[in-house]
């Protein structure tokens, strides 16, 4: 790898703060908790790890990996096992079939091949494990309005970037996960959005839980599971 490649890598990562949304970890521990939580899941680009902290609500899950290209492991916490990863490139510390669930949150919009990324999923997952991804919708009437008044998506803008370089819509992604080797569960959307300009207040607020969904959500995400 280059010199100049790496340092576009770091700056990416660093870039991402190492942290999601709390909320949307909160919201992607209650999908999961719709499905059986058994063995070992890893969480990829985990940053500092603040979602697999949250699963201590899921005592089930025996095993919690994170992995992530910058170097957390000074997060102490004694149920996290902790890899370091560029997602970009070969897995090579991560084993075959080693997980029951694989989660990818906010993650694949990161990287610069979404195909490779769902593939080593399927790697590194058992047979019949589950994968869960979020990435932002870009189908929402705010990502749809700045494409159409700036160009670009609303989370893919130059203030965004170069953490956020491969914009993917839900149909992209239900192709990509089919293409791999996956069974589609189930795709939904966080049950918050914003609206565009008025950046402080949601969707579901102004108007009593009455907009919601594709064009009204800040997140996609999609639960897919191995075929063997």
């Amino acid at each position: 790898m280059s010199n100049e490649l790496r340092d576009f890598r770091l700056r990416a990562s660093v870039q991402s703060g190492g942290i999601s949304n709390a909320n949307l970890y909160q919201f992607v521990a209650k999908v999961i908790s719709q499905f059986p939580q058994r063995g070992t899941i890893i969480d990829l680009g985990s940053g500092t790890g603040e979602f697999l902290r949250s699963l201590q609500i899921h005592p089930s899950f025996e095993k919690k990996i994170a992995t992530d290209l910058m170097n957390h492991s000074e997060q102490k916490d004694e149920a996290v096992t902790w890899m370091q990863c560029d997602l970009n490139d070969s897995w090579k510390s991560i084993p075959n079939a080693t997980s029951d669930w694989v989660v990818g949150i906010e993650v694949i919009e990161h990287l610069e091949n979404p195909r490779h990324f769902v593939r080593e999923c399927k790697r590194i997952l058992k047979s019949k494990g589950m994968l869960l991804i979020t990435t932002p919708n870009n189908e929402s009437l705010r990502a749809l309005l700045s494409l159409w008044m700036r160009g670009n998506f609303v989370d893919f803008l130059d203030s965004n970037y170069p953490a956020h370089i491969t914009p993917l819509l839900e149909m992209d992604l239900k192709r990509i996960l089919l293409e791999c080797g996956f069974e589609l569960i189930e795709t939904g959307y966080s049950p918050w959005g914003t609206p565009p300009v008025f950046t402080s207040m949601e969707w579901r607020k102004i108007s009593l839980g009455l907009l919601k969904g594709k064009r009204f959500s800040n997140h996609v995400y999609l639960v897919a599971r191995s075929k063997d």
